[in-house]
């Protein structure tokens, strides 16, 4: 996982577990923010496969975002 560690610290992003998914990197905890990103596609080669992530410089977040299951 060093490599994920060393993409953390490199953009300087929060390291956030979510059960079902992993590990991901959000530049905020807001999903309104992350859903409106619009930063570079980046493939992440590591263990559990290609991990695949928006970065810009510091801003770094997950393709996917789990969403409250309460929205109607």
């Amino acid at each position: 996982m060093s490599e994920f560690d060393d993409l953390r610290r490199r953009h300087q992003v929060s390291k956030n577990r979510h059960v079902g998914y992993g590990i991901c990197y959000a530049c905020t905890r807001n999903a309104k923010a992350r859903d409106n990103c619009p930063y570079l596609l980046l493939h992440i080669p590591g263990n559990n496969g290609t991990q695949h992530v928006y970065s810009r410089n510091c801003h770094t977040h997950p393709i996917k975002h789990i969403r409250s299951r309460n929205r109607n």
